[in-house]
Order: C-alpha cells, then structure tokens, then sequence
C-alpha cells in the first residue's frame, strides 16, 4: 500500500500528465518540479506533497532576484500590497536569497487529488507571479536614486505592465 505522499505524488503527476505539462520528481522528498513559459518569462514551479495532512502547496519562483536590501525593502512594501488584494494565495521574499515566491495550497480530502483544483493552483500561482513580474524587474534593476523614486503603489496600478488580456497561464511545462 503506498504511503500518503506517495498517493498525492502519483496524483500530482497524473494532473500533470493529463495537462501535457512535463515534470520530474524530486527523489527523496514529496515534490514534483517543472517549469512554465509565462508571458514575462520562465517561472520554475513546485508542488509539494504533505500526505499526512493531505494537503498541496504549489509554489511558483520567479526568475528575477533582488540583490540589494534597497530593493528587496521595496519589494517587501509591493509584495504586501498585492497581498493585500488577493484572496487565495500569497507572495513571499526570501530575503537572504532575495527570491520570491507566490504559494498557493489546498487540501485534498483522504489525500485524493481533484484534477481541477490542482489545475486552477497551478494557473493561479503561475498568472499572479507573471503579474508582478515587470513591478519585480523595475525594482530589481533600478538604480540607487531611481530606486528611491520608485512607488509600489503605483507600479501595482500600472496597466501597461500587465500581460495582454487572454494569457493562457501555464506554459509548456518543460522542465527548466
């Protein structure tokens, strides 16, 4: 009889599967990793297991780091405001490594994965990362005094920042 997070992997991997979206599994813990095309470019992506609880956290990790404390300062201040408006989900900042990250979890019940559900945490987490992308790379390019210019405010309130309407979400799923 397979273990719990056995049981969600396999169910991890056959949404996968029947979304055409390639992944690995990472040997020695609950976790399938893969890679999406988004509209600003490639966001790694994982999704984690935790059998005994049933539950899923997929994690979308964007490809722009921010090096300086300035700027991950700035970029605390924007991830909160996007969090402050979004209802299922959140942005965090790793701030030793300067990466960030959207994470977004559900939890199944008797650990069954529901293909829909793990489908919409999937888009969710890669739509919202592709979302703040540009706010992230002005930040994380700015110079020192255009740093201090900067508003996340208003970067968050900027529409010609945001991916053309229509964007499909998840990419390609190879591996990246």
């Amino acid at each position: 009889m397979p273990s719990p997070d056995e049981t969600l992997i396999t169910g991890i991997r056959e949404v996968f599967q029947q979304n055409g979206w390639a992944c690995e599994t990472v040997p020695g813990i609950p976790v399938v990793e893969t890679g999406f095309e988004a509209h600003h470019g490639r966001l790694h992506l994982h999704v984690q297991a935790y059998g005994a609880i049933g539950a899923v956290s997929v994690v979308a990790v964007s490809p722009t780091v921010v090096g300086s404390a300035a700027a991950r300062a700035k970029t605390v201040e924007l991830l909160m405001r996007a969090n402050e408006r979004i209802n299922l989900g959140g942005f965090e900042l790793r701030w030793d490594e300067g990466e960030i990250l959207f994470r977004i979890g559900n939890v199944f019940p008797e650990g069954r994965i529901e293909p829909e559900v793990l489908s919409f945490l999937v888009e969710i987490a890669i739509v919202e990362m592709d979302r703040i992308a540009p706010c992230l790379a002005l930040i994380a390019t700015a110079r020192p005094g255009e740093l201090l210019l900067l508003a996340p405010e208003e970067l968050l309130a900027r529409s010609d920042l945001l991916p053309e309407s229509g964007v499909k979400g998840a990419g390609d799923g190879a591996p990246g």
